[in-house]
């Protein structure tokens, strides 16, 4: 018997250990109604498994299968494993993974039956695996390695706006993303996150300063320059969730021991301490640019072409919905508008540039110049800690308990 005869398997009782984000497979000439697919880690007392729902049954069951959900499969098909799209995290490296084949379920062929099993009903003898993390504090995510998972819980105190960047290979389709800085009280530097749109799009969106979030299955970057010195943040992966105020409740990570550290943090903290500090908004560079144009030109990924200044507007003319390109020109600084920081919300259009004669010594540069098409925003304002941060307005935010 091989996998791709027509079998039929015993019932199939399994948690969800990890979920990953929505993945669309359609193209012009298919006619797939629903081209969508999710996969799923589930594991029992055996070990664990890849579990790919398709078509039309993930937008009825997606977010329905919540991780730590139990599973009751029936009329499931088994098929050889492609591909590792989810990887293995260090806490699933005590569980056999059975990584050669995948459990599918469709709407046919067969029809795939799927229960979700009440916590009430879910008995010990069972034995499923329990739902493990990786949580890792500021204070020790430096000594983490490149690429390495971890799990995350903090205090939010700067959202930057909503982002887009082209697919590679794709000219009109986008990642949606934005940075987010996050405090847990024990280091003086924030957790610095690229945060990509993970199928949650009622918590993306409602991200603010002062709310609990908490990222799951994140990957870290190391960012090393030439002189040592480096910059870690973390960014999204395949299977990463995220979770804020009011969405904490019930969720498997409240037991573990760093969460309920940082809650009791929290109690000890006093809201108006943060609230000078929170920023929501405006334009963000990370990592920061280089103090030379040299060591700028060697991190580029491609060859720099430079453009004249009459150029610019066509380059902003071709770019889409909240998309932003890096450009580079040359030229000779005839003037310099300086901005208060007291000042930073108000236009400062009103100022007089400040003029540089010509006697001085002012020798030709090459700049990078950033444009991003969004009409909500005409405002410029000064950098913040050396991070290109501009405050769009920041509404108060209260330290609420973990719900």
């Amino acid at each position: 018997m091989t996998w791709e005869n027509k079998f039929s398997f015993p019932p199939l009782r399994v948690r969800i250990i990890h979920k990953s984000r929505l993945r669309y497979f359609g193209k012009p000439k298919t006619k797939l109604d629903v081209p969508y697919q999710a996969y799923f880690d589930v594991a029992d007392q055996s070990g664990m498994v890849l579990m790919v729902l398709w078509g039309s049954l993930c937008p009825e069951w997606y977010h329905s299968m919540k991780i730590g959900t139990v599973l009751l499969l029936e009329k499931y098909a088994v098929k050889k494993s492609v591909s590792s799209i989810i990887q293995s995290s260090p806490e699933d490296l005590h569980m056999k993974r059975f990584s050669s084949i995948e459990i599918a379920l469709n709407v046919r062929d067969p029809p795939a039956k799927i229960n979700i099993i009440p916590e009430h009903k879910i008995k010990p003898e069972w034995k499923l695996p329990e739902v493990e993390y990786q949580f890792v504090t500021r204070s020790e995510l430096d000594k983490l390695a490149q690429n390495q998972f971890c799990d995350i819980i903090g205090l939010v105190q700067y959202v930057g706006r909503v982002e887009r960047k082209k697919k590679k290979g794709c000219v009109d389709d986008f990642w949606t993303y934005r940075w987010v800085h996050v405090v847990d009280g024990t280091s003086e530097q924030p957790f610095i996150i690229e945060l990509f749109s993970t199928s949650q799009p009622d918590i993306f969106e409602q991200i603010y300063p002062m709310s609990y979030l908490v990222c799951t299955q994140m990957r870290v970057e190391q960012n090393i320059s030439e002189n040592g010195s480096g910059a870690t943040y973390l960014t999204t992966s395949m299977k990463t969730q995220m979770f804020i105020t009011g969405w904490h409740k019930g969720k498997p990570y409240i037991r573990d021991p760093k969460v309920q550290s940082f809650i009791q943090w929290m109690r000890t903290q006093e809201e108006a301490s943060y609230m000078d500090k929170v920023v929501i908004g405006g334009y963000y560079r990370f990592p920061p640019l280089p103090r030379t144009f040299a060591e700028y030109c060697k991190n580029m990924n491609e060859e720099l072409v430079l453009i004249s200044i009459s150029e610019i507007e066509k380059e902003i003319d071709s770019l889409h919905y909240r998309e932003q390109k890096h450009i580079a020109f040359q030229g000779i600084i005839s003037a310099i508008r300086c901005v208060s920081c007291s000042s930073s919300s108000q236009d400062a259009s009103g100022e007089s540039p400040m003029q540089i004669e010509k006697s001085s010594s002012v020798g030709t540069s090459l700049s990078e110049h950033q444009q991003v098409r969004e009409s909500t925003s005409t405002q410029k304002s000064p950098s913040l800690k050396q991070q290109t941060i501009v405050t769009r307005s920041c509404a108060k935010r209260q330290i609420s308990p973990v719900e």
